[in-house]
């Protein structure tokens, strides 16, 4: 068996020698002012195209950046011939889009099927993102039950969409995918936070077990608000990790991805009253960051694991849904057929190779895990439901409270109010039955002034005690008791 095992890797080494059917591929950052370009490989992909000379090495983790002129057909073939010109292999194209048009929300619909859904969020697309110009909608199913599902639904301007896809056939190239930028939280497939920073505000993410949870943070008060959503999910869902991944808005400038940055690190501090950086130490900081916003996307794509480039090529977030391009040329022909060869070469050898492993053991093992799965999906749903009842029983519980303490509220109010200059409330003591108020007053026309008000605001009756001056004290002290009314119990 492990004889086997050894051929059948020799053998795929041999066919990605022979034919290169495991091309890098290119990611094009678009912000709405320029494309950064970047060849995302594996070391192995590395060296064979090294021994053949396809590439350069200075492409291979490197960042290549174009200038868009404007966002129409024109200002596109402009910047896909200066980024041709630099370098970038002429094959398929992934956009990752960042543009200002960029809108996000999440809605919860009844459990239905793909094409259903798609024709819901095509007929509802104007409720979720209120907008009044067309747009291409890119989603993905977040969490579900047997119930419903709840739907993460990004939207860009379709007319930029158009204007890509008809500059690239333009100049004979494929773009494969047109992905937005807040769909690479999909590659990691780990629970965590995830900030999506802008100049202003910053788009907070968590990714937990029963789906994704946001919220927009303003920059006044982010330290705040990031700390007290960071518990709270944390708290709710029990996220363990520590992990928060920063990403770069299309308007995102170096002094706020520095002031973003230093968020991040003090929500990720142990001790909550831990002091936060004086100015002059934030001031060295954003001194010392990124000259420019160009620079902020170069060193991101950098930084970025190439795992996930690869992870993303496999997301169903896409803009293009099912469209495709047909360039027509005779490369694109040619490397068709070499890729419909060794599709073939492959097939062949796993069916052999998967019916000598044997087929019985292979459909026992897929029962199991089927049957497990059930199991588990069940518990996950009981579980979910015990949540949502407690969540439900904390809400009424907050409300009722809120409901019983209202009319009280406003009478403290009034009880400001009745206050007149000369007297000073010391204490105030309630009972079932009766309220005391006790204080001191400049003379005795002062502290009945005082009860006066009282009753009147509050319209009860009152009883005065005077216990003249003090000792010491040039201010004579009293008490005021109210009885209660049956209605305020």
């Amino acid at each position: 068996m492990v004889r086997y095992k050894e051929l059948w890797v020799h053998g795929i080494s041999v066919l990605k020698k022979r034919w290169p059917f495991t091309a890098p591929s290119v990611w094009i950052w678009f912000d709405g002012n320029q494309l950064c370009a970047k060849v995302v490989t594996d070391e192995e992909i590395q060296n064979i195209d090294e021994e053949r000379k396809d590439y350069t090495t200075t492409l291979v983790n490197d960042v290549i950046t174009a200038t868009l002129p404007e966002k129409s057909k024109e200002g596109f073939i402009s910047a896909f011939q200066e980024l041709i010109e630099k370098g970038i292999p002429k094959k398929v194209w992934h956009i990752l889009y960042n543009c200002s048009d960029l809108r996000l929300a999440s809605k919860r619909f009844p459990a239905m099927t793909d094409e259903e859904l798609e024709e819901t969020l095509y007929w509802d697309q104007d409720r979720m993102f209120t907008v009044s110009f067309d747009v291409s909608v890119a989603w993905d199913i977040i969490s579900h039950d047997a119930m419903d599902c709840v739907v993460s639904a990004t939207a860009v301007r379709k007319t930029v969409v158009d204007d890509l896809m008809a500059a690239a056939k333009a100049e004979m190239i494929q773009i494969k995918q047109i992905v937005p930028l807040t769909a690479l939280i999909r590659a990691n497939h780990k629970e965590g936070f995830y900030l999506f920073c802008k100049e202003k505000s910053a788009l907070f993410i968590s990714r937990h077990r029963r789906g994704e949870s946001m919220r927009i943070i303003p920059k006044e008060t982010a330290m705040e608000i990031g700390k007290v959503f960071i518990t709270r999910q944390r708290e709710v869902y029990s996220i363990r990790s520590e992990d928060i991944m920063i990403f770069p808005l299309h308007d995102c400038t170096a002094e706020s991805f520095s002031y973003w940055k230093t968020c991040i690190s003090f929500w990720k501090s142990k001790n909550n009253n831990e002091e936060i950086m004086t100015n002059d130490e934030n001031v060295e900081k954003i001194e010392t960051a990124e000259d420019s916003y160009a620079n902020i996307v170069k060193n991101f794509m950098n930084e970025l694991p190439s795992t996930w480039w690869k992870d993303m090529e496999q997301t169903n977030i896409d803009f293009l849904f099912h469209r495709n391009t047909d360039l027509g040329n005779e490369n694109t022909e040619t490397h068709k057929m070499v890729w419909k060869n060794a599709t073939v070469a492959i097939c062949l050898l796993t069916f052999f190779y998967s019916v000598y492993g044997g087929y019985v053991y292979y459909e026992k093992e897929q029962t199991q895990e089927i049957l497990l799965g059930k199991e588990n999906l069940r518990q996950q749903m009981e579980n979910e439901k015990k949540i949502l009842k407690e969540e439900a029983n904390r809400i009424d519980e907050w409300k009722n409270i809120e409901k019983e303490n209202e009319r009280w509220e406003s009478k403290w109010v009034m009880l400001s109010e009745a206050t007149p200059l000369g007297v000073v409330i010391r204490e105030i003591h309630a009972t079932d039955e009766d309220i005391t108020i006790n204080g001191s007053a400049s003379n005795k026309e002062k502290a009945e002034e005082f009860m006066g008000n009282i009753e009147r605001f509050w319209q009860v009756k009152t009883i005065m005690h005077m216990k003249g001056h003090g000792k010491g004290l040039s201010m004579m002290t009293f008490s005021i008791t109210c009885k209660r009314q049956k209605e305020d119990a």
